[in-house]
């Protein structure tokens, strides 16, 4: 076998290797220690039985805290080890029982008993030491099982009346009704979603206005009576109706911001009569739970088989669910050397930049293209109204995929290269200098990084004095951390007690000093299926909170009303604004569940909290993740990637193979040609365990997993950093795997503060429909993009042709995409003319297009204007002849460049035109005022930009009539000035940017150079008007 590539982790890295941080994270003065149950000899002893016919499985189920972890971690399989007379090998009950000693002795991810956790501190000396005294556990109520027991007792009229009711949050009213996502209410089953609604009388008005702050029911009940001069009987079935619809939800359902949710919910229940017996039950649990943390590990697993008795107990359709249990270690020591917080710190700075751009943006970027195509940029909208189906865009996730990555890049080349050249040299590790570094990343603004990280991080070392001297890697963990600090903690702070809620309060201070104008809100809410709200329950210092589905774990007026809160697009990001407090809102969650469980619009939320910063993602090897062997990523002592292996001929092999015997040979084959090592990690993302290669037991247990594997695309063959050699952690037992979460925080502030944004006006339906028939008609022609310009063109024509015979007084186009990219054309004029003869000759002419393949279909569509957007009737009306005349002048301009008689770069005609634009709608005063907003977040320097600069100032100064075809660019924009001069087409100030986010639409379409051309402009702007003799610094 070729020698082990760990074994190349042993020398120490010239510092000369290792390329400099920025500094732009700092750790903070804590970490959280992780380390499993049992220390690492527990797995290595399985390979070597104590003594003749002995057997490590049977020994193993000899030790009391075996016996209770898995009584923990699967009551099912302690139950059939102990209705086994034996474990014979090979079964497939010694497997299980096999993977579960893997498990924990192994992997330090924290679940029951198989691993847990401890604070440690840095130092400039290691001394943390697992202690021998008995693990710290807390054992709550599996949350399934405490919400179906919630539904249970509050499905009872008479409990209910004891209980205050609050309206579900998400409601929103439309055409006469309420609704609301009744999956944001159920939480119990499989994430379906389903929509229930209600006629929105005067009296269901009342109900939810009353119920905006939590209201007892008999109070309701006598409100809504007193208003409806009605019997209390009849007000009771209509609060009942609208509890049974999710409308109303009780106080009952548990905070998940609460360290004890079953706790609350008892609390809840006492003094009720009605809910006596479930009080009784509920509390005698908690008892019992609160006794097996304390009880002797010998007396753990009979503790344990009592709490799943007394759950089991009670009557409803969780019962089975087992308690949940986490676990704090003793420590003796709790000191680690500062050197991994500050690696952890470089490795998270490196994993930001090595991010290729397409990860940027995703699913949130497109969906705001289509925020600012229907609602502009610098306007809010209220959050519910954008995320409603009917009313608004409707949800970002209905349908959507992941968003496709661009082709293949300079980036992806570059990698192949190097892992190539590795594989061909027979090298498992690739170690990255400065210039290569340099070469894999994107760019990096400061206002894209995050403001705080968790850097989950494995320490490959020998010992502490190794870690201490330096000796030592520091390798990026599989589950990578969170993209804010203290989530990985959230869940233990209680557990770990009062410095664990010191730490929290920390992380949140330092937020706020990093953001002092944003209002940091903890977003709570019911995942889809219960079950997930496990690693949901935290503590947090924070004073706001945005909750769906649950009950608030702060006052009433700490809570953030959904339908207060409206949402912007900047032109870079989204932004949540609360208008209320004049402030936006910064959406943040201290646990580790993925938003994506809970409803879509708490996944927006949390989108809208991440938008514009750049994403913490593992390292990705782009195309070259085909290759069969992937080599380590190393950058000084830091890993970012273990060497990884083709999984696929493996999978062949186990399924290909009857017996161990024969599936031994097939596995020598495939670790002699890829040089596998010894030692790998087996599995899918973070859930991966162990292997010894060579160990025939676990070769076998190996071919079992993977014949049955539901999805070998996914498997994951790793190389095991750190491996067995390297438990540095001493402990009880011998020595331990480890793994340490690094909280990180930014170094520079937030980006400052932006306007508020302007609030659009709600407006009524009538002046908003448009329908055919009416004074508008409204094509869309659907068209690839290549031939956008030439059908735009061939539009405009029709258009002047339109107006010229009487048919039109006036029109404009757009380009869209929904998601099929098309034009949208619409022509205004009387009703009868619109709908007769230019009806005729449009369908016309746009059959011929259909005919000539410039479009593929199209069709006649309703007309809705956006008078939110441009602030009423009247202002809808000046704005589109701003987009008549601009669209008058875009035809002119698109055809000067089908001709070849207009060769300008797309960014400096863009930026051109703008100017042209906005020297028309307003004066030099509000023009100071747009640019100063736009250059507000200063842009990294760019020599191209500069280059464009100077070409724009002077087209700007000395006109265009000195470029080639400059006298027809100069007519034309003269024609639009003209246009514009008109009463009807001046334009509101406040709306200059949405015109020249509509320009830049009408002339390049969907290019995505929009920004860079308002920055180029700005800068001439800049220069031209603030700073004229710094023009060199305005460049840049």
């Amino acid at each position: 076998m070729p020698d082990d590539p760990c074994e190349q982790l042993r020398p120490r890295v010239p510092e000369c290797s290792k390329p400099a941080a920025t500094g732009r994270y700092r750790p903070a003065g804590w970490g959280l220690l992780r380390a499993p149950f049992l220390p690492v000899e527990s797995y290595t002893a399985m390979a070597h039985p104590p003594s003749p016919g002995g057997s490590p499985l049977g020994d193993a189920l000899n030790d009391p805290r075996v016996r209770a972890a898995l009584t923990v971690g699967n009551p099912a399989v302690m139950d059939a080890l102990n209705r086994a007379d034996r474990v014979a090998d090979g079964s497939r009950l010694a497997r299980t029982l096999q993977r579960y000693l893997v498990r924990m002795s192994t992997r330090p991810t924290p679940y029951g008993l198989f691993a847990g956790v401890a604070l440690v501190e840095w130092a400039g000396t290691t001394d943390v030491e697992l202690g021998r005294a008995r693990p710290r556990t807390r054992t709550r109520p599996d949350m399934q099982w405490l919400l179906a027991l919630v539904f249970d007792i509050e499905s009872d009229p008479a409990v209910r009346r004891h209980l205050s009711y609050v309206a579900n949050p998400e409601l929103t009213e439309r055409a006469g009704r309420l609704f609301a996502p009744a999956d944001s209410a159920g939480g119990t089953g499989d994430g379906t979603r389903s929509t229930v609604s209600v006629r929105a009388t005067a009296l269901v008005r009342r109900a939810v206005a009353l119920s905006r702050s939590p209201i007892r029911h008999d109070d309701l009940v006598a409100e809504l009576a007193a208003l409806a001069r009605a019997p209390v009987a009849r007000v009771e079935v209509l609060v009942e109706q609208l509890w049974q619809r999710r409308l109303l939800l009780t106080d009952l359902r548990p905070p998940l911001t609460n360290h004890d949710p079953a706790q609350y919910v008892a609390d809840k229940l006492a003094g009720i009569a009605q809910a006596a017996e479930a009080h009784c039950a509920l509390s005698a649990l908690l008892a019992a739970m609160a006794k097996f943390d304390t009880c002797p590990m010998t007396d753990a697993e009979a503790a344990y088989s009592r709490l799943l008795e007394m759950a089991g107990g009670v009557e409803h359709a969780c019962a089975a669910e087992p308690p949940q249990v986490d676990m704090a270690l003793p420590l003796v020591g709790s000191r680690l050397h500062r050197s991994v917080a500050d690696d952890a710190a470089h490795a998270a700075e490196l994993l930001l930049r090595l991010s290729p751009e397409h990860h940027c943006g995703g699913l949130t970027a497109a969906y705001r293209a289509r925020f600012e195509q229907r609602y502009g940029i610098g306007r809010a909208v209220p959050l519910l109204a954008a995320l409603d189906p009917n009313a608004g865009l409707g949800s970002p996730y209905a349908g959507a995929g992941t968003p496709a990555p661009s082709g293949y890049t300079a980036r992806d080349q570059l990698l192949m290269e190097l892992a190539a050249n590795a594989l061909c040299e027979g090298r498992s590790c690739v170690e990255l200098d400065q210039a290569t570094v340099e070469r894999l990343s994107s760019p990096l603004p400061a206002s894209r990084a995050p403001l705080s990280l968790d850097v989950s991080a494995l320490v490959v070392a020998e010992s502490a004095a190794d870690v201490d001297a330096g000796n030592y890697r520091l390798v990026v963990g599989p589950s990578l951390g969170a993209a804010a600090a203290g989530r990985i903690l959230g869940r233990f702070a209680d557990l770990l007690g009062e410095p664990a809620r010191t730490a929290l309060e920390d992380v949140h201070s330092h937020e706020s000093e990093l953001s002092p104008e944003v209002v940091f809100a903890e977003l709570a809410y019911l995942p889809m299926t219960a079950r997930s709200a496990n690693v949901a329950i935290r503590q947090h210092s924070r004073r706001h909170e945005l909750v769906v589905g649950v009950s608030p774990g702060v006052s009433p007026s700490g809570v953030i009303p959904l339908d207060e809160l409206a949402v912007e697009s900047t032109g870079e990001r989204f932004r949540l604004w609360w208008p209320a407090r004049g402030a936006e809102v910064a959406v943040v969650a201290g646990h580790m569940l993925n938003p994506g469980t809970g409803p879509d619009v708490c996944c927006f939320l949390a989108d809208v909290g991440a938008d514009a910063r750049a994403p913490f993602t593992p390292f990705d090897w782009g195309a070259a993740a085909m290759l069969p062997v992937l080599p380590r990523i190393q950058v000084g002592r830091i890993v970012l990637c273990p060497a990884r292996y083709l999984s696929t001929p493996l999978i062949e092999a186990a399924k290909a193979s009857e017996s161990a015997a024969a599936f031994r040979p097939a596995v020598m084959h495939w670790r002699t040609r890829l040089r596998v090592p010894r030692y790998v990690n087996v599995g899918t993302f973070d859930y991966r365990l162990l292997v010894d290669l060579d160990s025939a037991a676990e070769l076998d247990a190996l071919r079992h997993q993977l014949r049955r594997h539901p999805a070998p695309n996914r498997l994951i063959v790793e190389e095991a950093l750190p491996g067995p050699e390297h438990a540095w952690l001493p402990g009880p037992g011998g020595r331990y795997l480890s793994e340490v979460v690094v909280p990180l925080f930014r170094t520079a502030r937030d980006y400052p503060q932006a306007d508020p944004p302007a609030h659009p006006r709600p407006m009524d339906s009538p002046a908003r429909i448009r329908p055919p028939g009416s004074d508008w008609l409204y094509f869309k022609l659907y068209c690839p993009p290549a031939f956008e310009d030439d059908v735009i063109v061939e539009a405009g024509r029709e258009a002047a042709h339109a107006i010229e015979a009487g048919l039109a007084d006036r029109w404009f186009f757009v380009r869209y995409a929904d998601p099929e990219p098309h034009v949208r054309l619409r022509l205004h004029g009387r009703p009868d003319d619109l709908t007769g003869t230019l009806f005729r000759r449009l369908c016309a002419w746009a059959g011929q297009l259909l005919n000539r393949g410039l479009c593929s279909s199209f069709t006649v569509d309703t007309y809705e204007r956006e008078l939110d957007r441009y602030h009423g009737p009247a202002g809808m009306a000046h704005a589109e002849a701003v987009f008549d005349a601009d669209s008058c002048a875009v035809v002119d301009i698109l055809a000067l460049r089908r001709a070849g008689r207009l060769i300008v770069d797309d960014i400096v005609l863009a930026a051109l035109t703008c100017y042209h634009l906005l020297d028309a709608l307003d004066d030099d005063e509000h023009h100071r005022a747009w640019y100063s907003k736009l250059l507000r977040h200063r842009p990294p320097p760019d020599p191209a930009r500069a280059a464009r600069v100077r070409e724009l100032r002077t087209l700007i100064t000395a006109g265009p009539a000195g470029h080639p075809c400059g006298q027809e660019l100069s007519t034309i924009l003269a024609d639009r000035r003209a246009r514009l001069a008109r009463p009807a087409a001046q334009a509101d100030p406040a709306l200059l940017t949405d015109h020249l986010h509509m320009h830049h639409n009408r002339l390049l379409g969907r290019h995505g150079c929009e920004r860079e051309a308002l920055i180029t402009l700005g800068k001439v702007l800049h220069g031209l008007f603030v700073a004229p003799h710094r023009n060199t610094e305005s460049e840049r």
